[in-house]
């Protein structure tokens, strides 16, 4: 993935539809890309871009992660909490 891929996915976080979309059993939203990820234990850290998931847990989108393996998903309806 090259850094103008990951700055379009940066810019389509706000819309709250992007996902990772790899194959035909995963999908999961995107909830933040941050530059790189910083752990206590230099072996955990990733020393380039991660997208977030909700519950933490992340992607290094350098390597083999490509930019066709994220979407845009639209609910098909939402609550109405009126």
């Amino acid at each position: 993935m090259e850094d103008e891929d990951i700055e379009f996915l940066k810019a389509l976080i706000s819309s709250g539809k992007l996902h990772w979309h790899p194959d035909e059993k995963t999908c999961r939203k995107i909830v933040a890309i941050h530059d790189y990820r910083k752990c206590e234990l230099e072996e955990d850290s990733e020393p380039g871009p991660v997208a977030y998931f909700s519950n933490g847990h992340y992607i290094a989108l350098w390597g083999c992660i490509e930019l066709h393996e994220f979407v845009l998903i639209e609910p098909v309806f939402q609550r109405n909490t009126t």
